[in-house]
Protein backbone atom coordinates (compact mmCIF):
# COMPACT_ATOMS: atom_id res chain seq x y z
CA UNK A 1 0.00 0.00 0.00
CA UNK A 2 2.77 2.47 1.08
CA UNK A 3 4.85 1.98 -2.74
CA UNK A 4 1.38 2.31 -4.51
CA UNK A 5 0.35 5.64 -2.72
CA UNK A 6 4.10 7.10 -3.53
CA UNK A 7 3.65 5.30 -6.91
CA UNK A 8 0.50 6.50 -7.94
CA UNK A 9 -1.85 9.48 -8.12
CA UNK A 10 -4.25 9.90 -5.36
CA UNK A 11 -7.31 8.97 -7.24
CA UNK A 12 -5.81 6.12 -9.08
CA UNK A 13 -4.87 4.71 -5.15
CA UNK A 14 -8.11 4.80 -3.87
CA UNK A 15 -9.07 3.02 -6.56
CA UNK A 16 -6.68 0.33 -6.43
CA UNK A 17 -7.29 0.06 -2.59
CA UNK A 18 -11.09 -0.40 -2.80
CA UNK A 19 -10.25 -3.20 -5.31
CA UNK A 20 -8.13 -4.52 -2.68
CA UNK A 21 -10.84 -4.22 0.16
CA UNK A 22 -13.24 -5.95 -2.16
CA UNK A 23 -11.19 -8.82 -2.85
CA UNK A 24 -10.15 -9.32 0.18
CA UNK A 25 -13.47 -9.17 1.36
CA UNK A 26 -14.40 -11.79 -0.94
CA UNK A 27 -11.74 -14.04 -0.37
CA UNK A 28 -12.54 -14.14 3.52
CA UNK A 29 -16.05 -14.90 2.74
CA UNK A 30 -15.08 -17.91 -0.04
CA UNK A 31 -12.64 -19.33 2.56
CA UNK A 32 -15.59 -18.68 5.29
CA UNK A 33 -18.03 -20.79 3.46
CA UNK A 34 -15.18 -23.72 2.19
CA UNK A 35 -13.96 -23.63 5.36
CA UNK A 36 -17.86 -24.70 6.81
CA UNK A 37 -18.65 -26.73 3.70
CA UNK A 38 -15.59 -28.91 4.51
CA UNK A 39 -16.39 -28.73 8.59
CA UNK A 40 -20.17 -30.18 7.17
CA UNK A 41 -18.46 -32.63 5.30
CA UNK A 42 -16.63 -34.29 8.37
CA UNK A 43 -19.39 -34.14 10.54
CA UNK A 44 -21.57 -35.75 7.74
CA UNK A 45 -18.79 -38.58 7.81
CA UNK A 46 -18.45 -39.06 11.16
CA UNK A 47 -22.26 -39.43 11.36
CA UNK A 48 -22.49 -41.78 8.26
CA UNK A 49 -19.60 -44.13 9.57
CA UNK A 50 -21.32 -44.35 13.16
CA UNK A 51 -24.62 -45.22 11.28
CA UNK A 52 -22.74 -47.66 9.16
CA UNK A 53 -20.99 -49.41 12.47
CA UNK A 54 -24.80 -50.06 14.39
CA UNK A 55 -27.29 -52.04 14.10
CA UNK A 56 -30.35 -50.26 12.98
CA UNK A 57 -32.94 -51.57 15.56
CA UNK A 58 -30.55 -52.31 18.35
CA UNK A 59 -27.79 -49.69 18.27
CA UNK A 60 -25.55 -51.95 19.32
CA UNK A 61 -22.55 -52.81 17.18
CA UNK A 62 -23.24 -54.42 13.86
CA UNK A 63 -21.79 -57.85 12.72
CA UNK A 64 -19.16 -55.90 10.41
CA UNK A 65 -18.13 -53.55 12.99
CA UNK A 66 -18.09 -56.69 15.70
CA UNK A 67 -16.11 -58.43 14.21
CA UNK A 68 -13.65 -56.33 13.17
CA UNK A 69 -13.56 -55.13 16.82
CA UNK A 70 -12.99 -58.63 18.05
CA UNK A 71 -10.32 -59.22 15.77
CA UNK A 72 -8.41 -56.63 16.67
CA UNK A 73 -8.69 -57.67 20.17
CA UNK A 74 -7.53 -60.91 19.47
CA UNK A 75 -4.77 -59.94 17.27
CA UNK A 76 -3.37 -57.76 20.90
CA UNK A 77 -3.75 -60.73 22.49
CA UNK A 78 -6.83 -59.35 24.64
CA UNK A 79 -8.70 -63.01 25.43
CA UNK A 80 -11.65 -63.19 27.38
CA UNK A 81 -15.05 -64.96 27.21
CA UNK A 82 -16.86 -65.37 24.03
CA UNK A 83 -20.90 -65.87 24.47
CA UNK A 84 -23.31 -66.84 21.55
CA UNK A 85 -27.09 -65.65 22.32
CA UNK A 86 -30.25 -67.21 20.48
CA UNK A 87 -33.54 -66.04 21.36
CA UNK A 88 -35.45 -69.38 22.01
CA UNK A 89 -38.56 -69.29 20.22
CA UNK A 90 -37.96 -65.97 18.71
CA UNK A 91 -40.25 -66.78 15.31
CA UNK A 92 -43.14 -67.95 17.81
CA UNK A 93 -43.26 -64.28 19.09
CA UNK A 94 -42.92 -63.04 15.43
CA UNK A 95 -45.53 -65.13 14.07
CA UNK A 96 -48.21 -64.60 17.01
CA UNK A 97 -47.65 -61.01 18.06
CA UNK A 98 -46.25 -59.58 15.14
CA UNK A 99 -43.10 -58.29 13.86
CA UNK A 100 -43.48 -55.09 16.11
CA UNK A 101 -43.08 -57.57 18.92
CA UNK A 102 -40.47 -59.27 18.01
CA UNK A 103 -38.46 -56.13 17.01
CA UNK A 104 -38.94 -54.52 20.94
CA UNK A 105 -37.86 -57.89 22.13
CA UNK A 106 -34.53 -57.68 20.12
CA UNK A 107 -34.13 -53.84 21.65
CA UNK A 108 -34.77 -54.47 25.19
CA UNK A 109 -32.04 -57.66 24.80
CA UNK A 110 -29.78 -55.45 23.65
CA UNK A 111 -30.64 -52.71 26.14
CA UNK A 112 -30.02 -55.48 28.97
CA UNK A 113 -26.70 -56.18 26.92
CA UNK A 114 -25.18 -52.81 27.09
CA UNK A 115 -26.09 -52.74 31.05
CA UNK A 116 -25.06 -55.90 32.43
CA UNK A 117 -22.05 -55.57 30.22
CA UNK A 118 -18.71 -53.47 30.19
CA UNK A 119 -18.46 -50.75 27.27
CA UNK A 120 -15.07 -52.35 26.70
CA UNK A 121 -16.53 -55.80 25.55
CA UNK A 122 -17.18 -56.20 22.37
CA UNK A 123 -21.31 -56.92 21.89
CA UNK A 124 -23.01 -57.28 18.61
CA UNK A 125 -26.08 -58.52 16.83
CA UNK A 126 -24.89 -61.21 14.40
CA UNK A 127 -28.32 -60.73 12.69
CA UNK A 128 -31.85 -62.06 13.59
CA UNK A 129 -32.06 -63.08 16.80
CA UNK A 130 -28.50 -63.65 17.41
CA UNK A 131 -26.17 -61.88 19.76
CA UNK A 132 -22.21 -61.97 20.38
CA UNK A 133 -20.79 -60.87 23.45
CA UNK A 134 -16.80 -61.25 23.88
CA UNK A 135 -15.74 -59.89 27.34
CA UNK A 136 -12.67 -58.81 27.44
CA UNK A 137 -10.05 -60.00 30.40
CA UNK A 138 -12.38 -62.72 31.81
CA UNK A 139 -10.17 -65.62 32.29
CA UNK A 140 -11.66 -66.31 35.65
CA UNK A 141 -15.08 -68.88 35.24
CA UNK A 142 -16.62 -68.34 37.98
CA UNK A 143 -16.50 -64.08 37.54
CA UNK A 144 -17.89 -65.27 33.97
CA UNK A 145 -20.43 -67.04 35.31
CA UNK A 146 -21.75 -64.76 38.00
CA UNK A 147 -22.09 -62.06 35.21
CA UNK A 148 -23.35 -64.55 32.45
CA UNK A 149 -26.12 -65.39 35.91
CA UNK A 150 -26.70 -61.50 36.42
CA UNK A 151 -27.92 -60.95 32.61
CA UNK A 152 -29.97 -64.48 32.36
CA UNK A 153 -31.86 -62.71 35.46
CA UNK A 154 -32.70 -59.55 33.58
CA UNK A 155 -33.72 -61.07 30.47
CA UNK A 156 -35.92 -63.40 32.36
CA UNK A 157 -37.47 -59.92 34.06
CA UNK A 158 -39.06 -59.06 30.26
Amino acid sequence: LVCCYQAKEFGLFIEDFIDLVAFFTLAIGVNSFTLHDRLENVVNYVKFREKSERDALTGIYNRGKGEEKIAQLLQKETYGAFCIIDVDDFKYFNDTFGHSCGDEILQEIAKIIQNCFSSNDVFFRMGGDEFIIYCVDYIDGSQWEDRLDHFYKEIEAI
